[in-house]
């Protein structure tokens, strides 16, 4: 009995993702102090509304870290999507391991967007930090349950591919007629 391919989880997204970082926090990072000043002093909300809107997004983002790591990256969740529906149970398993990539390192993705966001709403430059930081650790986290995602799809059964009704290149017979043309057809008596 031979053993199945090991499948692997697709680097290509996370090495994105970490370049979205990267170049995102390095340009928060070297805004002049006078842009800051400005965005601060511009900010719709108040000094103390601004700290408690920090606050709300920084545990909102933390939240949504932890809640796609422990319920959504599961491998039951995957065989759950399996079962229920049709055309994922028929997709390739090659193909589930890279959209399970594609999609976690989106929503580690969105931890520095939300940095983004609340550093434009309130110009805490100070409190971007932990973004960057979350966003780290969450594309990490991601990426071993990515891998996890792919070595248990690598022992599941390959889809049987569907048979077509008729072969897909055979010619109709020589006395055939398509059923739009069947009623300008002179009658044969």
């Amino acid at each position: 009995m031979s053993t199945p391919p090991q499948l692997r989880r697709s680097r290509l997204p996370f090495i994105l993702a970490l370049a979205f970082i990267a170049i995102v926090s390095l340009a928060v990072f070297r805004l002049t102090d006078a842009f800051v000043v400005q965005l601060r002093n511009n900010s719709p909300l108040s000094d103390e509304s601004a700290g408690w809107a920090y606050r709300l997004i920084a545990i909102i983002s933390f939240v949504q870290a932890l809640y796609a790591g422990w319920a959504i990256l599961r491998p039951e969740r995957v065989q759950r999507a399996m079962t229920d529906e049709a055309s994922v149970a028929q997709m390739p398993r090659r193909a589930i391991a890279a959209s399970v990539s594609r999609n976690a390192a989106a929503i580690a993705s969105l931890t520095i967007i939300y940095g983004l966001a609340v550093f434009l709403l309130t110009g805490m430059r100070g409190g971007f930090v932990l973004f960057p930081l979350l966003a780290l650790a969450q594309t990490a986290w991601y990426y071993r349950q990515a891998g996890v995602i792919a070595q248990w799809l690598s022992f599941q059964p390959e889809p049987e591919p569907e048979r077509p009704l008729r072969p897909p290149w055979s010619r109709e017979p020589a006395d055939y007629c398509p059923p739009l043309a069947r009623g300008l057809r002179p009658e044969s008596s």
